[in-house]
């Protein structure tokens, strides 16, 4: 018994040891006690805010949604943010525990806990910026999906009305007898009018799982009305490189990389993790335990969102986990000795993370410059199509051309009216995903065009 009793008088001499020297500086912890730290207000809606103006204006009903309205709606009732402030209220409640003046009796470590408290604040408060940014971009993206299914209906929708004119007027031409148009012709009409109610109903199905996943993106139950306003991609997309060649500006892929590394709440909370296990070897100093507790016993820290960066099927780089034990064995040299492991792994970690938001934003800024081209370039092909079915329509009419020609006027304008409607797409959905990755800070990174 006699040596039980010696281990355990060693330990309370060197914990009274540990608090005493807490103590010492307890006037001064206590002092500076901030009691409760201020919790960021929600973010405002960011993604194409000048292009959702537009929308305003427009001659909306008043109970259709624009984009902003739509975000700003989200930010009120998505669950993943009412989910995310629980999580910092949570946190909240720990940092006041932590700063509790009864918090020095849970050990010497406390002067560290209370740091990590601090830390994980923070970092529960980048979790709640985080949730607001992906709801946005949700809402965004679904948003701009809806309109991109609804423009190609209509024209899917058109073309078949189109190739429905186009076969009456070829039954017409042939009972009066055209050297052009054949019975042939008719048949051939009408494949083609099948396959373009194909398309239609392709594109409606598209059109309602989109509005499916906006309401979802919103937060809004099925009871709840989902009315869109009237604007198109064409308007997003006008908007945005109207107000760029108007300055004089463009976006500098330089820049927003370093806003992005500077204001990412995956960067904050990589790197403030990093600091939280740093203080963790220090707090394992501070008990002779064999089986001590760590601050992941207080938090999970496997519930932090980091960014994956999907390119192609090719490379598909991820993040590195988080790791921390509960509870960490053994003496305290090698408890301190695993815990300093842990913390070059979450160097290592979040190093990664500025790599990955880095790699994110470079690969969207390209392809949104590329994109840019390709809109102007179908529009002029557009512009082009559509005079060329025109003038066919009149040769048509005359039996002045035959049906293939007819045809290919005909599928060629409604092709590339489809094609450019998902080039503007696109670009649309890009920049919104651009603005995520930038946290909300692209329009930050203009600069006058070279």
């Amino acid at each position: 018994m006699s040596q039980p009793r010696s281990a355990r008088t060693t330990y309370l001499k060197n914990w009274a040891a540990g608090l005493a020297f807490a103590c010492g500086s307890l006037g001064l912890v206590l002092a500076e006690e901030p009691g409760r730290l201020p919790i960021q207000e929600t973010r405002e809606a960011g993604p194409l805010q000048g292009a959702a103006a537009i929308a305003e204006t427009s001659q909306a009903k008043s109970e259709e949604l624009t984009l902003e309205e739509a975000i700003k709606l989200a930010l009120r009732k998505q669950p993943n943010i009412a989910a995310a402030g629980a999580s910092l209220m949570a946190a909240q409640i720990q940092y006041e525990a932590a700063y509790s003046p009864f918090a020095i009796f849970t050990g010497p470590q406390f002067v560290y806990r209370r740091q990590q408290a601090t830390h994980g604040l923070a970092i529960a408060q980048a979790g709640l910026t985080q949730a607001e940014l992906e709801t946005i971009q949700a809402v965004t993206r679904n948003y701009l999906s809806y309109l991109y299914a609804r423009e190609q209906t209509a024209i899917a929708d058109e073309t078949v009305r189109s190739l429905g004119v186009m076969a009456e007027l070829a039954k017409k031409l042939v009972d009066a007898g055209s050297r052009e148009v054949t019975t042939a012709d008719l048949e051939r009409i009408s494949t083609y009018q099948l396959i373009a109610q194909t398309r239609l109903a392709r594109a409606r199905l598209g059109s309602e799982q989109a509005r499916a996943a906006l309401r979802e993106a919103i937060g809004l139950s099925e009871k709840e009305p989902l009315n869109i306003a009237a604007v198109s991609l064409a308007d997003y997309f006008d908007s945005v490189t109207q107000h760029m060649r108007q300055h004089k500006q463009t976006i500098s892929c330089d820049k927003a990389v370093e806003l992005a590394l500077a204001h990412r709440p995956e960067v904050t909370q990589a790197s403030l993790l990093a600091e939280v296990i740093a203080l963790e070897v220090c707090a394992q100093g501070w008990t002779w335990r064999t089986n001590a507790l760590t601050f992941a016993a207080r938090s999970d820290i496997h519930a932090k969102i980091l960014p994956a960066t999907i390119l192609d099927p090719d490379y598909r780089p991820g993040p590195i986990g988080p790791e921390m034990p509960a509870v960490l064995s053994g003496t305290r040299r090698s408890r301190q000795a695993r815990a300093a492991a842990l913390y070059q792994r979450a160097l290592a970690g979040a190093e990664k993370v500025e790599h990955l938001v880095a790699l994110e934003v470079r690969v969207l800024c390209a392809r949104l410059q590329e994109l840019e081209e390709q809109v102007k370039v179908l529009r002029e092909a557009a512009e082009r199509a559509a005079k060329l079915r025109k003038d066919a329509e009149k040769a048509y009419a005359a039996d002045q051309l035959n049906t293939e020609k007819m045809l290919t006027a005909q599928l060629l304008d409604a092709q590339v009216r489809a094609d450019l409607n998902e080039a503007l797409y696109n670009y649309c959905v890009t920049l919104a995903a651009l603005q995520r990755a930038t946290a909300s800070k692209l329009w930050e990174a203009l600069v006058p065009a070279p």
